[in-house]
């Protein structure tokens, strides 16, 4: 009897352990929308820092050639220069925003920075 009472009383437990363990269903859509978005958020900023790193690069070139440069072939560097320091804060500001964006604003912080990078891009290759 003793021994009855002892099995019926873990069974009991064990299963109301077992019921506390159990996910709700609606806990995990939100976990996966969050992990998509934070898998966005990373393969994004990837690109925006990939392009900073080349806008980088093409303005310290420019920035060698205006050094040596002399008479009319400074201007278009000086304007190039111009251009990439603009494309520069740009690429910064998408970055912060998006390190910052939120699963609601993502959308909308999403669209921004592939247009600054898109432009940005555009830039490199009409520069080269």
């Amino acid at each position: 009897m003793k021994h009855i009472l002892i099995a019926t009383a873990l069974l009991i437990s064990a299963s109301q352990a077992n019921a506390q363990q159990t996910p709700s269903a609606t806990a995990q859509p939100a976990a996966v929308t969050q992990d998509a978005t934070k898998q966005e958020v990373r393969t994004m900023s990837g690109k925006l820092k990939e392009t900073y790193g080349m806008v980088s690069q093409q303005l310290a070139s420019v920035e060698k050639q205006l050094s040596v440069a002399t008479g009319a072939s400074r201007e278009p560097l000086e304007q190039a220069k111009a251009e990439l320091t603009t494309t520069l804060s740009s690429l910064e500001g998408s970055l912060t925003s998006v390190n910052k964006a939120t699963s609601a604003t993502w959308k909308d912080v999403s669209a921004k920075a592939e247009a600054v990078n898109d432009e940005a891009v555009a830039l490199l290759s009409r520069l080269k």
